[in-house]
């Protein structure tokens, strides 16, 4: 069984070592180069995984492009006609002609608070968090020419707790990821892969989410909303921010919870009390300790005194 692995994320490098530790090592991973990867900004890259999979004893592929619409991209996958691809951590869907190359397809991962075929998009796991979802569809699929809209091998359903935040979401999904890649390779290797059709009616779709998506408005925005926010755009993501109009300058913010005790904070407004900041949102108060303003010029914000921040 010859697989391929697409990929430039520590889910990649945890799929190759979890592949290769049960017997199932992949022949190739096909990453960006080294060129094209510090160039791009990709939340949770693994700038190490070249020289990771070179060591469990894996061919490393650097691609021309993250398109893959380049001649020398397709020739490769022309001349290795491999049997299976995985793909995780490779953000960019893969052209109809290197899916073709596939003798039984590529398969990757999609999560969402809705299940296949809504919640197909960007950043679903993000969205769901954002939203306010409780639960995770969780699907491994075979990539076909409709971003999403191939064939269900199989869905783990997970729950969001409260105060998940996206790193905690991605765990869990790393998790269905590992064992559903080993069981469709075994399955690969001794039969059919039996899969189920999405079904075809009009669906929701997520659109993409970029920095500006996690900037605050706390004085149109309600506190639970906000919360949310925050915790979909947690590390590995930049992060959400608020804007403080009177420096100048984001506030980065990490974590946050609803403040009952505060009282007299103006809606739009944050205060800082030691190391603690207060922002008053339309309906609450959240407060945080694990936030930075990103000015190297803000040393120390004075306690107690109230400043604009939208």
């Amino acid at each position: 069984m010859k697989v391929c692995v697409f990929g430039n994320k520590s889910t990649t490098s945890a799929v190759l070592r979890h592949l290769t530790s049960h017997h199932a090592k992949p022949h190739s991973l096909v990453t960006l180069s080294k060129e094209n990867i510090s160039q791009l900004e990709i939340s949770g890259v693994d700038r190490d995984i070249a020289s990771q999979a070179e060591s469990l004893g894996i061919h490393v592929y650097g691609t021309a492009s993250y398109g893959l619409k380049s001649t020398y991209d397709q020739d490769f996958f022309s001349k290795e006609a491999f049997d299976l691809g995985i793909c995780t951590g490779w953000q960019r869907l893969i052209p109809q002609e290197i899916l073709n190359t596939f003798r039984l397809g590529v398969f990757g991962w999609h999560g969402s608070g809705f299940n296949l075929p809504n919640g197909r998009g960007r950043s679903p796991l993000n969205w769901t968090i954002r939203l306010g979802m409780h639960e995770v569809f969780h699907n491994c699929f075979k990539y076909a020419e409709g971003a999403d809209t191939g064939e269900i091998y199989d869905t783990l359903r997970f729950t969001v707790n409260k105060d998940d935040c996206i790193a905690d979401v991605l765990e869990k999904a790393k998790a269905h990821i590992q064992d559903s890649a080993l069981s469709l390779i075994r399955d690969a290797a001794n039969g059919p892969i039996h899969l189920s059709q999405q079904a075809n009616y009009p669906a929701i779709q997520f659109p993409a989410l970029n920095e500006a998506s996690g900037r605050i408005y706390p004085s149109i925005m309600q506190g639970a909303d906000v919360i949310n926010i925050i915790r979909s755009c947690s590390f590995p993501f930049p992060g959400s921010y608020l804007y403080d109009q009177n420096r100048n300058t984001k506030i980065r913010i990490w974590k946050a919870e609803i403040n009952e005790g505060i009282k007299d904070l103006r809606i739009g407004y944050a205060r800082m009390v030691g190391k603690v900041l207060l922002v008053r949102c339309r309906d609450a108060v959240i407060s945080s300790n694990d936030f930075k303003f990103e000015s190297t010029k803000i040393d120390k914000v004075a306690d107690s005194i109230d400043f604009l921040c939208g």
